[in-house]
């Protein structure tokens, strides 16, 4: 089974709270050994 790729897209802007919460999903998506595609406007930072 070749391995999980999930992409996520976000706003152009978002507050500390939205950004700390997306991080921390991010960090266990990557963990979990899945594949994390960001984009919108900025991508990952």
């Amino acid at each position: 089974m070749p391995p999980l790729r999930i992409a996520v897209i976000n706003a152009a802007f978002s507050d500390d709270e939205e950004e700390y919460v997306t991080g921390n999903v991010g960090r266990l998506i990557v963990r979990a050994g899945t594949t994390l595609i960001c984009g919108g406007c900025g991508g990952c930072r």
